[in-house]
């Protein structure tokens, strides 16, 4: 990299206070002597409130550093957008990096994100490359159907894959500030205002206290928001199964109506009938709920419902503009 670059760093936080001096140590070891660097830390309503206050005394103590408390709990990609608003806001011409809170993430790799973000004019992201994860093995059956999603339907390039570890430009943080949409879904939203991606190989660690808070649980409810209320692929899926459905009808009825011609015989079709009517019945159902669910959704992104509310803020963070 040539002279100081700038970098804001977001950092999505639930109940890690252990992690928490050990990530500001090495980031400040990493980052010091080479970019002007600031971080944000978003704790999403942590239960255990130590983590607050260990925030608190960051935040106090380095003045580099902000920390904002939501009002409710929301989820990390809700978090991100909130840091992701205060980074625009209080360096917007600063690189954003977006990191766990758990040490899975070296924060030396941001050094290697920004020189590959400053050689590259053309890239708008770069992301973090892990060869091995060390995550359970429903969770990468997770992330594996997820990045099919990512691939196929938004089009990121075969190469590459979403994580949560990712540094964007300035214009592309930006856009995304400018959403703010009522249901954030971090990577989906990413992948539709940014085209060009980058990856780096990193060495994914172990998690701090090896009990993730993003449970199995959680990344099917992700999953699931994902399929049904951020994408049109199960409408496209079931339009696909009625055109067949459909097609399959006609051309049964025309050859049990050519056969009754030709034979002069009354064939009995009830079972083959009611199983038909059934089916169409049942996709019918499904498809009038998911549209519903769409509607609601979009009834509530025009309401503006905020997708987080600030219950108080610390350090650099209170020095937001607008």
């Amino acid at each position: 990299m040539t002279g100081k670059s700038s970098v804001a760093i977001v950092v999505p936080v639930y109940n890690s206070v252990g992690s928490l001096p050990i990530l500001v140590e090495r980031t400040a070891r990493a980052l010091d002597p080479l970019v002007h660097w600031q971080m944000i830390f978003v704790d999403d309503r942590s239960p255990d409130l130590s983590t607050w206050r260990c925030l608190s005394d960051l935040a106090e103590n380095h003045t580099n550093i902000g920390a904002v408390r939501l009002l409710k709990n929301r989820g990390r990609a809700a978090a991100a957008f909130c840091g992701i608003s205060h980074a625009c806001s209080l360096a917007p011409d600063a690189v954003v990096v977006v990191m766990d809170d758990d040490l899975q993430h070296d924060p030396a790799d941001i050094v290697r994100m920004l020189a590959s973000l400053e050689s590259d004019p053309e890239a708008d992201v770069v992301l973090a490359q892990f060869a091995v994860k060390e995550h359970t093995a429903l969770a990468r059956m997770g992330s594996w159907l997820k990045s099919r999603i990512d691939r196929y339907y938004y089009g990121l390039p075969g190469d590459i894959k979403l994580t949560s570890f990712v540094a964007l430009k300035p214009r592309v943080a930006a856009a995304l500030n400018r959403m703010q949409p009522s249901f954030p879904l971090f990577g989906a939203q990413l992948l539709k205002v940014a085209g060009s991606f980058r990856g780096i190989a990193c060495i994914h660690g172990r998690r701090y206290d090896g009990t993730p808070s993003f449970t199995f649980l959680k990344r099917l409810k992700l999953f699931a928001r994902i399929l049904f209320s951020d994408t049109i692929m199960i409408l496209r899926l079931f339009t696909y199964i009625g055109m067949v459905v459909a097609a399959t009808s006609l051309l049964v009825g025309t050859f049990f109506a050519i056969h009754r011609l030709v034979s002069n015989q009354t064939m009995i079709g009830w079972t083959s009938l009611l199983v038909t009517i059934t089916l169409l019945g049942g996709l019918n159902i499904f498809l009038c709920g998911l549209i519903g669910i769409n509607i609601i959704r979009t009834k509530e992104n025009v309401e503006r419902l905020p997708a987080w509310t600030e219950r108080e803020a610390v350090g650099i963070a209170t020095n937001r503009r607008g």
